[in-house]
């Protein structure tokens, strides 16, 4: 590709390549990625002989029976050049099993991750691989297979920031434009030494079945440009993409509820996102898949869609698994996409420490439930008319009035027991399970077992935030109240020392 008049590769081209569209400066260090096969053989020695500052690393994925001494080689090559090099290795096999993903994949997550370690510990301006035209060609192709959207199908990018493997440090591919015949025709003319890699020939990964079977059989047959044809739909791709970018930024930041966002759930306005076209919904799907999984290499077409649905139309409380362990959720105004083991109603309702956990409520006071408090007051009927404290329970159910005298004490504060009956105020003393009532007030499954109900010595009395029970209604007859309630900390309830005297 960067060819001058005689047909031959110029190096002074490859130069300001490095600079312009590699955006590289040449006096400060750079990564470069040396398998020691041709590609990266050639990488190497051009950037080199154009001048710029190259630190060498290489990676023994200890796959091969040869690794180590492909490292030797490396090593030797660069001593003989007068390159630095730093070196590392990993239980790839090992680390696939681990992950449960294939080793073509482990290989190339521990591969990029010791690349950009190294540039990061170097303070290295960028870390280059030696993928080229071909390679493009071939990554291309794979990402249609496997039904990828725009942003697969624009294949690599000659200068990546941020990416999967850093948000600071770029990723530079400077052979991008060059094919695999223009390099092996370069490494002949200069007899450049390499290594053959044997894994390229195995049809056991994808990518090798694809340059072997499918690329040439697409040339034969329907389109003998066909590996020219990849790398500039992908350049066509690459522009596109950038526009839809921009645009999704702005939906981007019209639907995101920031606030509430954390490492591991990324929370959305349903009616912002419902309004937008499908394409926009798509984008913002993706682009809050990847910043939960930076690491994924893409989400495919038809998860999206299904992703996409589901947020479109699902209610309340509804969950759906989605790739890469997360999982959406719809939970009152807002949609999340989160962490697999994600739970959307934690801390949004009180919960005590574990089940077996009861506690005496006190005369005056408070006890804490880390994120919840629960405030125990006596009063007489004189301090406030009874017909204002039920209508103050009838539009707060955070608190509750009880008559002293219908109570057995001392009152606790515990979990419902397995099969504990209810009888809700309102029903005319008839009962229902605890288990019946959670399902019909649609109280979150993991929510349940460990939710804390206030009880006297008989029965329970009050569910917090819910409803209290037949038998805990006050009258105009009523002279010794309690006044419970049930607030949460960032309400700016202040908590008042606890009596020793228990209710």
């Amino acid at each position: 590709m960067f060819n001058d008049d005689q047909n031959r590769f110029s190096l002074e081209k490859f130069a300001q390549f490095l600079v312009t569209d590699c955006q590289l400066q040449p006096d400060i260090p750079i990564v470069t990625g040396v398998s020691g096969g041709k590609d990266s053989i050639f990488l190497l020695r051009k950037m080199q002989q154009a001048g710029f500052a190259v630190i060498a690393a290489h990676f023994n994925h200890k796959i091969r029976p040869s690794a180590d001494q492909e490292a030797l080689f490396v090593r030797q090559l660069c001593a003989d050049w007068r390159i630095e090099i730093t070196e590392g290795s990993a239980d790839v096999p090992f680390y696939a099993q681990q992950k449960h993903i294939s080793l073509e994949e482990a290989a190339r997550i521990c591969r990029y991750q010791f690349l950009f370690a190294v540039a990061a510990e170097r303070s290295c301006q960028a870390v280059c691989t030696a993928h080229h035209a071909d390679d493009q060609a071939e990554t291309v192709l794979m990402h249609f297979l496997r039904g990828a959207g725009i942003s697969g199908l624009a294949g690599m990018r000659v200068h990546q920031v941020p990416n999967e493997w850093s948000h600071r440090i770029p990723l530079v591919r400077p052979l991008l434009l060059i094919s695999r015949a223009e390099i092996s025709e370069q490494c002949a003319e200069e007899a450049l030494p390499w290594i053959e890699d044997d894994s390229n020939d195995d049809p056991t990964f994808l990518r090798n079945r694809i340059r072997l079977e499918l690329l040439p059989l697409l040339e034969q047959q329907y389109n003998p440009a066909i590996r020219q044809t990849l790398v500039r739909n992908a350049k066509a791709m690459q522009i596109d993409a950038d526009w839809i970018a921009a645009e999704r930024e702005k939906a981007w930041q019209s639907v995101l509820v920031e606030e509430k966002c954390t490492t591991d759930a990324l929370h959305l306005k349903k009616s912002v996102y419902r309004s937008l076209s499908e394409a926009q919904r798509i984008c913002i799907l993706r682009k809050a898949a990847f910043l939960l999984r930076p690491d994924a290499r893409d989400f495919d077409q038809q998860s999206l869609l299904r992703g996409d649905t589901f947020f479109s139309s699902a209610k309340p409380g509804n969950g759906l698994d989605f790739p890469h362990h997360l999982r959406l959720f719809v939970e009152g105004n807002s949609l999340l996409i989160a962490e697999s083991a994600f739970d959307p109603a934690a801390g949004a309702w009180p919960q005590l420490p574990d089940i077996g956990f009861q506690k005496l409520l006190p005369t005056d006071g408070t006890i804490d439930l880390e994120e919840w408090l629960i405030n125990v007051k006596s009063l007489e009927s004189d301090e406030a008319p009874i017909d204002e404290l039920i209508a103050v329970m009838k539009q707060d159910s955070s608190i509750i009035y009880l008559d002293r005298a219908s109570l057995v004490f001392p009152l606790k504060i515990r979990c419902a027991m397995v099969g504990e009956r209810f009888s809700p105020q309102g029903m005319d003393g008839q009962s229902q399970k605890m288990s019946d009532f959670w399902i019909n007030r649609k109280l979150p499954r993991s929510q349940r077992a460990r939710y804390p109900v206030i009880s006297d010595q008989r029965e329970i009395i009050w569910l917090p935030l819910f409803q209290a029970a037949d038998t805990a209604s006050i009258s105009m007859k009523s002279k010794d109240l309690i006044e419970i309630r049930m607030t949460k900390k960032e309400a700016g309830f202040e908590p008042i020392t606890a009596s020793s005297n228990p209710t």
